[in-house]
This record gives structure tokens, C-alpha cells and sequence, in this order.
């Protein structure tokens, strides 16, 4: 549950214990027992609740008794409270101090021994005896260190008072004080152990609603605390406001008690009393840490006993000992089996006698000196201190027991924990008892098919897939609205297409209820379609009477089968949105209102089924039925169609449609399409043969161009390494300067001298130099150039030639660095994927030239696709439309309808439209071929793109491109709402005490009868005694029409 902190081990060692003391006090014929074993009454319960609360309260008070609290401090604090109407604190206030008193010197013994000697003497007597003497000397040894200490004068004080509100030096109430000194003594120096002086941080806590719940009585205080089961916010004998009050309250003076205890253990005695370090140090006395309060009698006992054997004291004593008891009405009934105010006041008075013994335990353990810091008046304030953080553990134990109780006998009645899956099941089971047969909930599951006389094509369902053995269908409310008496439907392919459908339309109503704590259910939307059967799904939106938006599409065929995760998206409960708005401005409101009411519309969910056998016996110009058993020519369409998409004017029956028999249409269609299929084998094989010599000449051509690359850079990198070095002169005036000397010099023309003939040579060597440069700038264009047409030659041809290429130098990147940018990403995927194989499949009679106008084309259809997607995605009505427009329904103007509906009978706001939405990564299960087993595969982003635009180009060809309807088709329309419980189911029950079973009836009859159309829900239900019992349950939602 939710709320969980009982702590059953705990409890059960506590009662026993309890039971041996209560059976002390009580006469020896009194069997009192858990409250559990003994019979009783849910008001019983209540009732309990206040008893142990009261008991709580006196035997509270009891412990204030002992540490300074009396009738007059009662009386004046009392008086703030509820004649002042101040709030009340208690306070802890100490400080301490510490000065130099004086120093001493002090006798350390360090080493102490004694050494004892015998001596005998013999001496002869007269008569010639002898005679012994023994002789003991006796020596000790003693080493003394003299150490210097250091005395300190240790003064403590505090107090523990009362004040009312934020004056505690007006007026307060003291309950106890003490003022002490005492010595300290420490050795190594004169060195203060403690600050001179330290005023500690005070600690309070409220004592309001212990004193809210007295009154005054006669003689002593009654405990006054009750339970307002009148109150809206009273649940159960544990949550209720007051009950939650006196848990608060016990937070604190738990938190309280245990602070000041800790400051009298840690502070006072380890801090201060532990820097005591005498020279000669003595046995430290008993500290309060060892103390045991186990002899103390705590008065609350969740017993009950059976009245009829009671025998005990039904009235009070004369003279309690308590000073404050419970009320003589507090017991409601002499049948009631909770124990009586004469047995509760031997309780609290064993509780101030048991006190009072280990009282005088603690006066011979703890010393009564003024002069020590942790005497007995401390070792008693720490116990009452104890023993209230007990009462406080000890009363939670008790009232979370009494929850616990309900939990074990709900769970004893029905024989299980109920988990949400059990209630699924019986809400299922009570809404086939509780609705007329035409209006009970059905299973999201349907044949797609033409008509009963026909065989299914496929199945498509929306599951529940937690659990893996077992796969639920979801249930929804449907109301079904017949195709020829419905509008035609509007989708739009892209920004110029339109297609108008018609057929049966379904409405359904989703509640789906939700639990705190518990894993939801996960969804899916599967579609399977048998052998040799096939139809397009297309899921979006509906945006209105007669426009539906498709975000997805997909053509299933061949035993397919897709699995699409369905999300739940829950929307801000109509409630939750108000009271969100209710501070924000005007302008701040209604542009909430109105993103609202745009999220409202998006929630109506479409699921769109489109038949293609009837489509293409439609368009084709054949008759009704003329497909059903034409398997082979039903293939050899789908695939002219999806796969060459070739225009049906060139398939289609051109004769007299009302003279020509069903046979005659049938085999002139069956001849077009043999045309056609020899037409694409024939472009096929020719295109074939002209592609592999178009790859033989692109190859020669590039191997020739790479010939001539390779060589411009081989020159070209020998100009540059002629460069590092003294250039080379020609080959010719290499062999000039070879035969050069200064005899043939003036035969050679005799007007040069050397060094003159090497600047001539010099000057031809740069000539070639420039020569080779420009010469490899040119192959650099040329490289270019054959780069731009590499990027354009189909994906064989330049594998062809890049085998027969060596592979790229160096200087090749770097000429390729310069050449122009690649084709866009979607026109190269198109070139990559061409070859001659294919050519007639993207249209069979054009060049490579127009099969790039082609894909040109195919990426504006795919520009207009995206256009259409972002008008979907950008759609915004503010238009506060009719759901009945001209016998029309508006489906997307429902879930405002609902949302109103909601905000005026869901007061918990617990009901949350809820937008469905498909998942990322769809399951596809598709058998290759049928001699293979089925494969599942992963359709992510890409897959699905790809599979929308195959459904849409099919779409479009089937439709002449928006000219002709598509006539047999379905659409389902879902709006779907979620019931969120902020607890568990048995939470819900037990803690919140709320019968989840009538709060999913009142939603369901709210959406039952918006989707039904139904002005009145009563007109749903099956029988006048669930008409009688809901109105009388919902009588502000349901009303009987005279």
C-alpha cells in the first residue's frame, strides 16, 4: 500500500508483553485478547481509535506529572489555548560555564613493591641442644610522580518551561529547573576544557494539541480527543484529519524527548563529565545510557474483550492517581468489547506506580549531591523523556494496527490479494451484467473483410503484452455507424492529392484505469494478413467530421503480420487544468484554453483499413468478386502497380461495361497484363545488354584518364623534387655542358664564356619546370572533369572501373580535393541503386538522363509528402464546433465534449483524456517465401518512411490520383480516457476506503454514453435495480426522463 509503516514483528512482541502486564492488574477471571480474536463492528473500529488516542493523551500527561506539571500549570496553560487561542510551546533552555579555580599537586604512584628477608640463627645449649631464631627484615619500595592538576569550576544551568505563542519571557510556565556546579580536574597543563562560557541552542516543540484535546471536569481533566467522521476528508479510523493531527504531534515530541535526552547523555556527560582527568582517577558512576525503563507499565493496549464474560470494574475509582483520565462516554455501549474506563483507570494508575518505584531505583543508583552534574534529578527527567518517545512508538504501533487489521480480514473475505489484473477481470464480467447487450463493451478485434459471404483477408486487434503467455484484446465501448449513411472521408496523400473513401465507420470509447504503484500495461496494434490476401493500414488522427490525417501507412500482404507499440499520453484530469488556470491572466488562460483544446482534438485516434481486391476490381473496370480466386493476376497487379507502378489506364477493361460478361472483362485485363510483364522482360534484358557496354566503355575511359593523371603527377612530383636539389639542365644541354670545354669554346660560337653557358642552362631547366607545372594543371582539370562524370555513371560501371585502376597516389587526393561538390543525398541514392536490371522497373523506356528527371520528380512527391505532414503537424482548430453537424458526427469535437462532462461531475479529477500515439520501432513479421519460416525484423524511422510512401503511391494509383473514391474501406475511431487511483488497488480500499468498482462505473457511464449518443446513461443499463441503485449513487449524473 501506499502508506505502509506497520511493523508487524514489533507489534506482536509489544502485545504479549502487554498481555502478561494486563493480566497483573486485572482480576484473575479477566481474559482480555487482541483485538483481532474478538467479534466487533466497523463503528467498534472508530471507536477503539479514540480510546487508545485518549489513553495516549492521560498517559502523556501522567509523565508531565512527574517532571513539575500540575493542576494550576494545567489550568493557566489550558486557558492559552482556548481562551487566549495562542498556540503553546514547551522549551529547553541550558548553558554551562567553566572557570579556573586553583592547581594542586598530586601524588602519582608510580612503582610500589615490598621485599621481605628471613634469617635463622642456631646456637648450642647447655646440655649440647641446639636452638633456631628466624629474623624477618622487611623492605618496600614505593615511586611516587609528582603531577600537576588543574582544577575547573563547572556550572550548569537549565530549565524546561511552557509559553504561549512567540513570548517565552512572558508569562511561562516552569516546569523544572536546576542549577549546579561542580569541579573538574584535568592533568598536562593548564588548558580550559570547556569554552568560559556557552549558552546552548534551545529546543521547543508545540504542546497546542495535547492541551485541544482536554476539557475540565470535576475533580481531574477528561481527555477529550473524537473523531469527526462527518468530515469530508474521514476516510477510515487511521486517516482522518485527527488522527493525522496526533501523528504530527507524536513527530515531534518524539523528536523532542530524544534531543534533550541526548543533550544530558552526549553533552553533559560525555562532554563535560568525560574532560574530568584527575591524577588518581575513581570508578566512573552509572551513566544514563544503561538505564532500563522496561519496568515501566505502558497503558495503551489494543485489547479487546468479549462483554458478556466481563467481570471486571465498569465504572471509575474514587480517587485516580492520574491527572487526567478518559470520559465516561468515550465506552459507546455496553456491547461494545473495548475495555472500560474503571479497567483504563487501574491501567494509568499502575503507570504512575510503576514510575514512581523506578523513581526511587534512580535515587540509590544516581547520587542526590548538589554537587554533581547527572545526579537523580536528571536520571528521572531522562527517564519520563524515554518513556514518552516509547508512548509515542507504542500509540503509532496501535492505530496502524487497526489498519492492518482491515487489510488481513479484506484479504480473509475475499480469499486473495486482489491485484489489478483480478479487477480488470471482474470489471469485465460486471459490465456484461451491467449494460444491454447492444451496448456492452467488445474486444478491439475485427476481420477485415468484404461481407459475411467472404473469407477474411486479415485480422486487426489492439492487445495488452505484459504478460507473454497470455495476450489480452482491450475492451471499448463502439458504436457503429453505417458507411452509406456517413460523409466520405478525406486523406490527404500529399499537397496535390486528395482521396475521398467510404465504408463502415466505428467509434470507440477506451477506459483504461490506473493504479498507483503497479507497473502499467503495455499495448500494441496488430494487423495480420493471410496468404495471398493483402489491404493497406493507414493510423493517424482525424481532424474533423469528415478529414482523416495519416502519420503512418504501411501495405500488408502474404501473411504479414505488424506489431506497432501503442503509447498512452494522459493529459491534466479537467479539474487539475482549472484550478492550474484559475491565478494566471487573461491572456495567460486563454492561450491555455485554447493549446488545450488543440491537444483535446489531436487525441481522437484513426485507424484506417483500405481493401485492395475490391478497389482494383473498381478500377479496373471489372466486376464484383471477379478477384476473389484470381491469385496469380491478384499478384501481377499489386506488384505493377507497387513496384513499377504503371498507370491502369494501360490494364484496365476499355469495353462495354454493361454488355461485356464478367469473363470476357477479365481475360482482356489478363492480356493487358501479360503485355505489360513481356514489355518489362523485354526492356529488362535489352537494357541489360546496353549497360554492360556502357560499363565497358566507361571503364576503358577511365583507365585511360587515370593513365594519364598517374603520369602528369609522376612528372610533376619529379619537378618538385628537382626543385630541393641544383636543377638539372635538359637533356640536351646536359649533353651540351658534357662535351664543353674551353678549346671548343669559341667553336661552339666562342661569345659565352662557362659560367654564362650555365645561366643559359639554368634558365632552360625553369622553362621545363613551368612547362611540367601547367601541364599537370590541366590534368588536375582533367581529373575534375572525370570526377563529375565518375559521380554521374551508374554504381557498376565505375566499380568496373576502379578495379581495373591501380590504386589513388597521393597527389590523385589532392587533385581530387578540388573537385565539385557530390549530387544531393536522395538524387545520388537513386544513381547509386540504378543499373541496367532495374531500369525498366522505375519506368522501363527511359535513358539514364530521364531516369534523373525521374527521381528528380520522385523527390518533389516526397517535398509535398513532407508539406502535408507539416499542415497535419501545424493543424489547429479554435473553432468551437457541434459534434452533430448536418446528422455528421464531429469526432474530434468528442473529447471536448468529455472534458466537459468531466470538469462538472469529476470532482476528484481523476479522469485524464488521453492522446495514443504509435511507438518508434515496429515488429514486422514477414515470411520471404513459402518454403521459408517467417522473420522478424525491426521497422525503425527509415523502414516506415519507406513502407508510407509505398502505401501512398498505391494509394494513389488505385485512386487515379484523388479521381476515383476508394469505396471499401473502414475506419476506427478511438478516443480514449484514463481513471488514475493515487493509490494501489488494496490502498485504495482499505486506506482511501473508496470502492474503486463504483468510481470506474461513473466514468464509464459518462463515456459510455457520449460515444452511444445517448442523452441519459440510464438508457444503457440492462435492469431497473442497477437504474435504481446508480441514480441513487450519481443522482447529479444520471436522470430519468419522464
Amino acid at each position: 500500500m501506499k502508506y505502509s509503516g506497520f511493523d508487524e514483528y514489533s507489534f506482536r512482541e509489544y502485545v504479549n508483553k502487554a498481555l502478561i502486564s494486563a493480566r497483573k492488574v486485572l482480576d484473575v477471571n479477566r481474559n482480555p485478547e487482541v483485538a483481532e480474536d474478538q467479534d466487533h463492528s466497523y463503528d467498534d473500529k472508530f471507536a477503539f481509535a479514540e480510546f487508545l488516542s485518549n489513553t495516549f493523551i492521560a498517559a502523556q500527561m501522567n509523565l508531565l506529572e512527574n517532571i513539575g506539571m500540575n493542576q494550576d500549570k494545567i489550568e493557566k496553560i489550558y486557558s492559552m489555548v482556548h481562551d487566549d487561542k495562542r498556540s503553546v510551546m514547551i522549551r529547553f533552555q541550558a548553558e554551562d560555564s567553566c572557570k579556573f579555580e586553583k592547581e594542586t599537586i598530586a601524588d602519582v604512584i608510580q612503582y610500589d613493591s615490598e621485599h621481605i628477608t628471613e634469617t635463622v640463627q642456631e646456637k648450642s645449649g647447655i646440655l649440647g641442644g641446639t636452638s633456631t631464631k628466624t629474623k624477618k627484615d622487611t623492605q618496600r619500595h614505593k615511586v611516587i610522580q609528582k603531577v600537576k592538576e588543574s582544577h575547573w569550576r563547572v556550572n550548569l544551568k537549565y530549565r524546561l518551561f511552557c509559553y504561549a505563542g512567540n513570548e517565552p519571557d512572558k508569562n511561562p510556565v516552569e516546569l523544572c529547573s536546576r542549577t549546579v556546579s561542580t569541579i573538574i580536574t584535568t592533568t598536562g597543563g593548564k588548558v580550559c576544557p570547556r569554552k568560559e562560557k556557552t549558552i546552548h541552542k534551545f529546543l521547543e516543540t508545540p504542546l497546542t494539541w495535547l492541551f485541544q484535546n482536554m476539557k475540565p471536569g470535576k475533580k481531574v481533566w477528561n481527555a477529550g480527543f473524537r473523531i469527526d467522521r462527518t468530515a469530508e476528508s474521514c476516510r477510515t479510523p487511521r486517516r482522518n484529519d485527527q488522527i493525522e493531527s496526533a501523528f504530527k504531534f507524536c513527530t515531534v515530541i518524539n523528536k523532542f524527548a530524544k534531543n534533550v535526552n541526548h543533550f544530558f547523555s552526549q553533552t553533559v556527560e560525555n562532554d563535560i563529565l568525560g574532560s574530568h582527568n584527575p591524577a588518581n582517577p575513581k570508578p566512573m558512576p552509572r551513566n544514563l545510557s544503561s538505564m532500563d525503563n522496561s519496568s515501566v507499565f505502558c497503558p495503551i493496549l489494543p485489547l479487546f474483550e468479549n462483554k458478556d464474560n466481563l467481570a471486571g470494574t465498569a465504572s471509575r475509582g474514587e480517587n485516580p492517581r492520574s491527572l487526567l483520565v478518559l470520559p465516561a462516554n468515550n465506552i459507546n455501549s455496553a456491547e461494545s468489547p473495548i475495555l472500560s474506563i474503571g479497567d483504563i483507570d487501574l491501567f494509568l494508575n499502575e503507570q504512575c506506580r510503576t514510575i514512581q518505584d523506578s523513581f526511587q531505583s534512580l535515587e540509590s543508583a544516581f547520587s542526590s549531591s548538589e554537587e554533581k552534574l547527572i545526579s537523580s534529578f536528571e536520571a528521572q527527567i531522562f527517564l519520563i523523556l524515554t518513556e514518552s518517545s516509547k508512548l509515542t512508538e507504542v500509540y503509532g504501533l496501535c492505530i496502524n494496527y487497526i489498519e492492518n487489521m482491515l487489510k488481513t480480514q479484506l484479504i480473509t473475505a475475499i480469499g486473495k490479494k486482489v491485484t489489478p489484473k483480478d479487477f480488470d477481470q471482474f470489471m469485465r464480467f460486471h459490465n456484461r451484467k451491467l449494460f444491454l447487450e447492444q451496448y456492452c463493451p467488445k474486444p478491439f478485434c475485427y476481420s477485415i473483410r468484404r461481407s459475411e459471404d467472404h473469407s477474411p483477408e486479415g485480422l486487426l486487434s489492439i492487445e495488452a503484452t505484459n504478460n507473454a503467455d497470455s495476450i489480452d484484446p482491450c475492451f471499448t465501448y463502439v458504436k457503429h455507424i453505417d458507411g452509406e449513411n456517413a460523409l466520405p472521408i478525406k486523406i490527404p496523400l500529399n499537397a496535390a492529392t486528395q482521396v475521398q473513401i467510404s465504408g463502415e465507420r466505428y467509434l470507440h470509447g477506451w477506459m483504461n484505469h490506473k493504479f498507483e504503484n503497479h507497473e502499467p500495461l503495455s499495448y500494441q496494434l496488430t494487423a495480420r494478413a493471410r496468404q495471398f490476401s493483402s489491404f493497406i493500414l493507414m493510423i493517424g488522427t482525424v481532424a474533423g467530421p469528415d478529414t482523416f490525417i495519416p502519420k503512418d501507412a504501411i501495405i500488408i500482404q502474404n501473411k504479414d503480420e505488424i506489431l506497432i507499440p501503442i503509447l498512452l499520453n494522459e493529459l491534466p484530469s479537467a479539474k487539475e487544468f482549472k484550478d492550474s488556470i484559475a491565478s494566471l491572466s487573461p491572456e495567460q488562460q486563454r492561450f491555455a484554453t485554447a493549446f488545450r483544446g488543440m491537444q483535446l482534438e489531436s487525441s481522437v485516434f484513426g485507424v484506417c483499413v483500405v481493401q485492395l481486391k475490391p478497389q482494383m476490381e473498381k478500377l479496373l473496370g471489372l466486376t464484383n468478386d471477379s478477384l476473389t480466386k484470381e491469385i496469380k493476376l491478384t499478384q501481377d497487379l499489386m506488384e505493377l502497380f507497387s513496384d513499377y507502378q504503371i498507370p491502369s489506364s494501360l490494364l484496365s477493361f476499355d469495353g462495354n461495361t454493361q454488355e461485356e460478361s464478367t469473363r470476357i472483362r477479365l481475360d482482356r485485363v489478363k492480356e493487358n497484363v501479360k503485355a505489360v510483364m513481356d514489355a518489362i522482360d523485354a526492356a529488362k534484358k535489352k537494357q541489360l545488354e546496353e549497360g554492360k557496354l556502357r560499363a565497358e566503355r566507361e571503364s576503358r575511359r577511365a583507365e585511360e584518364e587515370d593513365e594519364r593523371v598517374r603520369r602528369a603527377e609522376v612528372r610533376f612530383a619529379m619537378v618538385c623534387e628537382a626543385r630541393s636539389a641544383p636543377p638539372p639542365p635538359p637533356r640536351k644541354s646536359q649533353q651540351a655542358m658534357d662535351c664543353f670545354t674551353p678549346q671548343d669554346a669559341f667553336a661552339r660560337g666562342g661569345i659565352h664564356s662557362p659560367p654564362q653557358a650555365k645561366q643559359i642552362f639554368s634558365a632552360s631547366a625553369e622553362r621545363e619546370s613551368r612547362r611540367a607545372e601547367e601541364e599537370l594543371g590541366r590534368a588536375k582539370e582533367e581529373w575534375n572533369r572525370c570526377a563529375d562524370r565518375r559521380s554521374s555513371r551508374p554504381q557498376n560501371m565505375v566499380l568496373c572501373a576502379a578495379r581495373s585502376a591501380p590504386p589513388p597516389q597521393p597527389m590523385m587526393v589532392c587533385a581530387a580535393r578540388s573537385a565539385p561538390p557530390p549530387p544531393s543525398r536522395k538524387i545520388q541514392q537513386a544513381m547509386d541503386c540504378f543499373t541496367p536490371q532495374d531500369a525498366f522497373a522505375r519506368g522501363g523506356i527511359h535513358s539514364p538522363p530521364q531516369a534523373k528527371q525521374i527521381f528528380s520528380a520522385s523527390t518533389r512527391n516526397d517535398a509535398a509528402n513532407d508539406t502535408a505532414e507539416t499542415q497535419e503537424n501545424n493543424h489547429m482548430d479554435y473553432a468551437d464546433t457541434q459534434t452533430i453537424t448536418d446528422g455528421t458526427i464531429d469526432f474530434s469535437m468528442i473529447p471536448k465534449q468529455l472534458d466537459q462532462i468531466f470538469e462538472t461531475h469529476d470532482t476528484d479529477g481523476s479522469i485524464r483524456s488521453t492522446i495514443l500515439e504509435t511507438g518508434i520501432n515496429w515488429i514486422q513479421i514477414r515470411q520471404p517465401d513459402l518454403l521459408s519460416n517467417s522473420k522478424r525484423s525491426i521497422l525503425n524511422e527509415s523502414g516506415r518512411k519507406d513502407g508510407k510512401n509505398k502505401a501512398f503511391d498505391l494509394l494513389d494509383a488505385l485512386s487515379r490520383s484523388g479521381a476515383l473514391p476508394i469505396s471499401c474501406a473502414e475506419l476506427h475511431i478511438i478516443v480514449a480516457v484514463t481513471h488514475r487511483f493515487e493509490n494501489d488497488l488494496m490502498g485504495t480500499v482499505i486506506q482511501d476506503n473508496i470502492n474503486p468498482i463504483e468510481k470506474v462505473e461513473k466514468s464509464i457511464l459518462m463515456i459510455a454514453s457520449m460515444i452511444h449518443q445517448e442523452r441519459s446513461a440510464t438508457n444503457l443499463l440492462s435492469t431497473t435495480d442497477h437504474r435504481d441503485r446508480l441514480v441513487n449513487s450519481f443522482p447529479e449524473l444520471l436522470h430519468l426522463e419522464n
